[in-house]
């Protein structure tokens, strides 16, 4: 069990505040009452801040009062002066993020030499810093005023409230002389042009995989190794279409790649001095001997797409916006099968629009925050290699060439496409995810 910082036990967001949040930070800075004349003399102490924190009041950084109400000039609360405050929730805060990892493995040996390894590893973590959920402490307008619609934009007014009424909704005024809109009437913090919530850290993953491994030591001039890793990883970290309902963004994280494979492997050549594919000619046996071959080759599933829509949320649904899958839609997502040159790619639609649409306003879309009919971008492939060998030119002095090539076969992979459902572009590929063809060249002396 892993324990890491964020939110108030340290890390990077708000995490050096402490004290500092609005209402308690004071830099102390005393000023001289007599012009020429020190503000204090150090012998006599350093005289303390004039005021000791907080320094709020109930009228603090409020606002929305309108300028011509009595007092509003006084306390500095004009519709102007309204301000966005932090708030570091101590509960939530307090709790330090966690890691539950689980492990275990099973070898068997065949032979001296290889080794087949099979194991299972997890991971949970809860306490996460980046789920973007919205509640009472982020000034979030109630969801149950969604139906009003456009209204929640309308200033605030006896007639605004008499169209709230025949909907359903009465909208009281927050304080007197309030002026604003519905929603800011609405907000739990009307005074207040916003809140945050720095510290709210709720959000929770899961890792779960297979992973296999066979190796071979070097014997015979040969070793190689295999790897394979099946897993699947799971959150909720981004992208809250509907505050408070985190589990609507439970999904597969941009990071899941389910099938991963990765091998090397070097041999060196038996031929020369040494091996029984030899030559008695001192010329031809210094040309054959020691020479080597490695390879690396690459294999990964693409990570998962996420479909971005168009939402109109009237500053309640609308942080994150997906699509809804489009009722009746059969067939298969991808289309127009695998491109085959690079202006193939950027010039033809490799997803169905038809699959996705954008929500009706004031609604939120149903489609996965990742991976939405089981979207993954293509996958990746690599193959380098590397040729080498070692000229012996006296007692330990020893000089190597050697020759590399990355992506040995000059293949094109490409990246996501664009996922923007209501952008012109939507489906192409306009990205490659690999590096073409490069040869490398190199000579160490070591002695």
């Amino acid at each position: 069990m892993f324990y890491a910082h964020a939110g108030g036990v340290g890390g990077r967001t708000d995490g050096r505040s402490g004290l500092g949040q609005i209402g308690f930070d004071n830099s102390g800075t005393l000023a001289s009452t007599v012009t020429g004349q020190p503000a204090y003399y150090w012998d006599g102490g350093y005289p303390g801040n004039p005021i000791n924190p907080p320094f709020t009041n109930p009228s603090y950084g409020i606002g929305f009062i309108a300028s011509t109400a009595p007092g509003a000039a006084a306390i500095g609360a004009g519709p102007g002066t309204a301000q966005a405050l932090s708030y570091g929730d101590p509960q939530k805060g307090g709790q330090a993020p966690q890691y539950q990892d689980f492990f275990l493995n099973v070898q068997h040996a065949f032979g001296p030499n290889m080794t087949l390894s099979i194991a299972y590893s997890g991971s949970v973590g809860r306490y996460l810093p980046g789920a973007a959920v919205a509640g009472q402490f982020t000034d979030q307008i109630p969801l149950q005023y969604l139906p009003l619609g456009s209204l929640l934009t309308a200033t605030l007014s006896p007639a605004t409230q008499a169209q709230a009424q025949a909907l359903g909704f009465t909208v009281p005024i927050p304080f007197p002389n309030f002026t604003g809109t519905i929603g800011q009437a609405l907000k739990p913090y009307p005074q207040y042009s916003s809140l945050s919530d720095p510290w709210l850290d709720v959000g929770t993953s899961s890792y779960n995989s297979l992973q296999t491994s066979l190796n071979r030591r070097m014997t015979s001039g040969l070793t190689f190794m295999i790897n394979y890793t099946f897993s699947k990883e799971m959150d909720d970290l981004a992208g809250v279409r509907l505050p408070g309902a985190d589990y609507l963004e439970n999904s597969v994280g941009t990071i899941d790649h389910k099938n991963v494979v990765t091998s090397t492997v070097v041999y060196r050549l038996p031929f020369g001095a040494g091996h029984s594919l030899s030559s008695s000619n001192a010329v031809l046996r210094g040309a054959i001997s020691n020479w080597q071959l490695s390879g690396i080759y690459q294999f990964a599933t693409g990570a998962p797409l996420s479909i971005g829509g168009t939402c109109t949320g009237g500053g309640i649904i609308d942080a994150s916006c997906y699509p809804n899958y489009t009722p009746g839609f059969t067939g298969n997502v991808w289309q127009n099968g695998k491109p085959t040159t690079a202006a193939a790619a950027s010039t033809t639609h490799f997803l169905n629009k038809a699959a996705f649409t954008d929500p009706p306003a004031y609604a939120y879309g149903n489609a996965a925050r990742n991976a939405p009919d089981d979207l993954f971008a293509p996958h990746t492939q690599d193959i380098d290699v590397s040729v080498r060998r070692e000229v012996p030119i006296h007692d330990s002095l020893k000089l190597a060439i050697q020759a590399d090539a990355f992506n040995v076969v000059n293949a094109v992979y490409f990246g996501a496409p664009n996922t923007t459902l209501d952008s012109t572009s939507f489906g192409y590929l306009t990205t490659q995810a690999n590096q073409p063809r490069k040869l490398q060249f190199s000579a160490r002396l070591t002695f």
